[in-house]
């Protein structure tokens, strides 16, 4: 669906390409493949001055860098994805400016029907384990997997290889309770925390995973 998004923006008069990404990963392209690592680092460096910007109460949703006789046009969509585009000079900005609305609700449709996806399995999950006694695995999607991994990463030192069984455990009786998102991952970091052996190694694991997202 995403890469819909990219397709879509691409095709507006004066856009030559574009580039979708989120959380230091890349989503969709339009790009030449061997010019996807250097928008890798753009992006990176344009969500460091978003960010910025946002930390001393200066709201920008949209920058312009001149590029010989092009723009890299930067944006700010939904739910902190962000766009580029690499456009011709003379372009419409009011068209430019439709386009990317347009990318941003639509962002937001899929992210709202995921959820809702989500919030189904777990409900669907819940009935049959109330009426037979048994849990419905649920699978893990694939924006928790990666925090999943981290969280695995990171368990290491305190319980070696064991680590990714045990995250695996706890997140399986999270996903059984809980919707699978950033916000709920605080009852996961509980569950996982109940298996280290005293407090201090609980203080410690807590502080360790503050920088991973989540």
């Amino acid at each position: 669906m995403l890469e819909q998004v990219i397709t879509n923006i691409s095709r507006l008069r004066g856009v030559n390409y574009a580039f979708l990404y989120k959380d230091g990963e890349q989503l969709a392209s339009s790009f030449p493949e061997d010019k996807n690592e250097s928008m890798m680092q753009t992006a990176e460096m344009v969500e460091q001055v978003f960010s910025a910007l946002e930390s001393i109460e200066k709201t920008h949703n949209e920058m312009y860098f001149s590029v010989a006789s092009q723009y890299l046009a930067a944006f700010r969509l939904h739910d902190s994805y962000f766009a580029l585009l690499l456009t011709e000079k003379k372009i419409n900005f009011p068209l430019i400016h439709m386009g990317i609305k347009s990318a941003s609700e639509k962002i937001r449709h899929i992210l709202d029907e995921e959820k809702k996806e989500a919030a189904l399995k777990e409900a669907q999950a819940l009935a049959l384990e109330s009426t037979t006694g048994t849990a419905l695995v649920v699978p893990t999607n694939g924006s928790m997997q990666k925090i999943l991994d981290q969280y695995s990463a990171v368990l290491t030192s305190f319980l070696g290889p064991a680590a990714r069984f045990v995250v695996e455990d706890c997140s399986d009786q999270w996903k059984q309770k809980h919707v699978q998102n950033e916000e709920n991952l605080e009852h996961l970091v509980s569950l996982i925390q109940a298996e280290l052996d005293s407090d201090g190694e609980r203080e410690k694991f807590a502080e360790q995973i503050k920088l991973i997202v989540g």
